[in-house]
């Protein structure tokens, strides 16, 4: 048997989320391998994401190195976290963690916009966003929640349901009444195929707003409780990636695209040139089913 050469790599940036679960767990195994990175599944099923890219999340390490390697990896192989190194024992490649700066989103300090400001800043982003992704994930409900229906979205059954949702989730927020708040987010965890259905995105891009922009939904109390019940149901009804993703939009973080975005349609701090290429890029449709969600929690009930 040809003998496999070690491999050195590095972390240079680290999610909090990330540090805090490698701090405490020390074996895991690959949960898949895809060509923007490693995802990595611990026995409490919490995940990491090893990044090959440079965008930053809660639970993302971005690496630095000859990536090519990781060719010699297969989904289920072993992982192991000494203090200052992760090790892929079968394939013989180390990261080392011992130089990674821990990233977490800031807190926003700007201002919110008003309503009628901000929808034009929803219109604007919606149809570009569209244009970009036609066709994938919920793209079809983009045009139709500002005003714009596009002819082959009014026999999309799928859209007709999401659609109707949509409506009692917008209502319930106005109104703060967290209960069946919860119960509807709750129907649209695992709709959808995929790591992270388009349903889970869809309560990601809706719990980050919620979350990261509390004072703008100031009539939803309590939010803690209503947090808890959404995790935990996302823990056994949807994907383990998902849920994991679901908790950190609970606790107002996402991956920096996203941040962006939101940040976007609660204040109009970036340029369309900035946020549209962070969106699409967010999987193959989980950045228009994220958008999706945003919208939703910030649209007025009387944009029409």
């Amino acid at each position: 048997m040809k003998n496999i050469e070690k491999t050195e790599l590095s972390i240079h940036s680290i999610g909090n989320r990330a540090m805090d679960i490698l701090s405490v767990e020390k074996i895991a195994e690959i949960l898949g391998i895809t060509s923007k990175g490693i995802f990595i599944k611990f026995e409490n099923n919490k995940m990491v994401f090893l990044s090959f890219e440079d965008y930053r999340g809660p639970l993302t390490a971005n690496l630095s190195g000859d990536f090519r390697h990781f060719t010699r990896l297969s989904r289920g192989g072993k992982v192991t976290f000494f203090r200052e190194a992760i090790l892929f024992p079968d394939s013989k490649i180390s990261i080392s963690t011992s130089n990674s700066k821990v990233w977490k989103p800031s807190k926003p300090t700007e201002s919110s916009i008003n309503p009628e400001d901000r929808l034009g800043l929803i219109r604007g982003l919606a149809l570009d966003i569209y244009q970009s992704k036609k066709g994938e994930g919920l793209s079809e409900m983009l045009p139709a929640m500002v005003g714009f229906s596009p002819e082959n979205a009014k026999g999309n059954t799928q859209y007709q349901g999401f659609n109707a949702k949509i409506e009692e989730i917008r209502n319930q927020i106005a109104v703060g009444n967290l209960l069946p708040l919860s119960q509807t987010i709750q129907s649209f965890l695992g709709l959808g195929g995929g790591l992270t259905p388009s349903g889970d995105d869809f309560v990601i891009g809706l719990l980050l707003s919620i979350n990261r922009w509390s004072t703008i939904f100031h009539q939803i109390k309590n939010l803690a409780t209503f947090n808890k019940e959404i995790v935990e149901a996302a823990y056994k009804h949807t994907t383990t990636l998902s849920a994991n993703l679901i908790e950190c939009a609970a606790l107002g973080s996402a991956d920096e695209r996203l941040i962006q975005a939101v940040d976007h349609l609660a204040t109009g701090k970036y340029h369309l040139d900035e946020v549209i290429p962070g969106l699409i890029s967010w999987g193959n449709s989980s950045g228009v089913d994220a958008l999706v969600g945003m919208m939703t929690a910030f649209l007025p009930l009387d944009q029409s």
